[in-house]
């Protein structure tokens, strides 16, 4: 072969297995781009899976936390009373929250203004106890034995106030209890599967979710019976003697109570709904929102024969309170500390009914 002819081949040949690398490292170029723009790819939905994916965990547990808070504010709402009547003085929460009071307030226990978000309310001898929408508890008045020493309390969706204690029911049925450490009626930490709590002169009673009553405090005659006690609804204690409703509606009251002015006579009574008790008269709503009362009556507290249109009633020691369905309010009996002085009440918050 000619020499020139082999060097043109030579050339020839030397530039197509360039031009072929060059195509080759060009392919290669190409697929190590896509290979990284895949990749580039998978980590953008990589990461824009997990976000959805938290983003939809976190809307789950904010709409888990909601309607669990939702459930907290319907049992507190089952037990809520709006209106309560201590020994001279008598509260009640208005539909904004606030509390209103009048009465005695020789501790402050009328002290309640800057309270807010409140959704009931529970009055003691002298001391006054309002429970909030968040579950937390507040206290004003006679403090002597710790009664109002609450403001640690969380998850409560009750409370009762007493001569000498606080009771708080908590969301899992468990109780706390503050005041009085001498006579056992805070000696509640064993109680479970509570419903309903209420607070006598040293003594607490709570009630179990089977129908069932619990007590701690002082061993009085009239508490002996209520450990047979079955099928109770709801309660009202007075001053030496227990009220029951059953949950068929017949009325039960405690062995051994007094009844020195015929406040243990509910026997008879029918189509009763809620009951409260003073220290000797005994109160009674009625499904058609009428009262009746029996007792004591040297105040006046059992006339309450003509009301009407009532939603929720309280017992004070020697007055009645009414709250109509209107978010007025009416009273009687005793006036002795201007406890009585509600007429010009309005837009009082109303219980919650089924």
């Amino acid at each position: 072969m000619d020499e020139h002819v082999k060097q043109l081949l030579d050339t020839d040949i030397a530039s197509l297995v360039r031009s072929g690398e060059e195509k080759a490292k060009i392919q290669r170029k190409k697929a190590e781009k896509r290979r990284n723009a895949l990749i580039a790819a998978a980590i953008v939905i990589g990461i824009a899976a997990a976000g959805i994916s938290k983003y939809i965990q976190h809307r789950n547990l904010a709409a888990y936390e909601q309607m669990q808070q939702e459930l907290f504010l319907a049992g507190m709402l089952d037990h809520c009373t709006p209106i309560a009547a201590g020994v001279g003085h008598t509260v009640a929460v208005k539909n904004d929250g606030s509390v209103v009071a009048t009465g005695r307030n020789d501790y402050g226990q009328c002290n309640v203004e800057s309270w807010q978000n409140i959704i009931s309310v529970a009055a003691g001898e002298s001391h006054t106890v309002g429970l909030k929408s968040d579950g937390t508890v507040v206290a004003v008045g006679y403090n002597l034995s710790g009664q109002c020493a609450v403001d640690q309390w969380t998850d409560i969706i009750a409370i009762a106030a007493g001569p000498g204690q606080t009771l708080g029911l908590k969301k899992d049925g468990t109780v706390v209890a503050a005041g009085n450490p001498y006579s056992g009626e805070c000696d509640v930490e064993d109680w479970t599967d509570i419903t309903q709590i209420y607070c006598g002169e040293m003594f607490s009673i709570g009630l179990r979710s089977d129908g069932t009553v619990v007590t701690a405090g002082a061993d009085f005659e009239c508490l002996d019976s209520l450990s047979y006690w079955r099928n109770i609804a709801a309660m009202a204690v007075g001053f030496g003697y227990e009220v029951g409703i059953r949950t068929d509606g017949t009325r039960i009251v405690s062995e051994n109570s007094t009844n020195y002015f015929g406040e243990c006579n509910v026997l008879d009574w029918g189509n009763i709904k809620a009951i409260s008790a003073g220290y000797c008269h005994t109160v009674g709503l009625r499904e058609d929102n009428t009262v009746v009362a029996t007792g004591l009556n040297e105040n006046g507290e059992c006339k309450v024969r003509y009301w009407s249109g009532i939603s929720a009633i309280a017992a004070g020691a020697r007055h009645t309170v009414g709250l109509r369905a209107g978010g007025t309010v009416v009273a009687t009996g005793s006036n002795e500390y201007g406890q009585c002085n509600v007429s010009d009440w309005k837009d009082i918050k109303q219980p919650k009914t089924e």
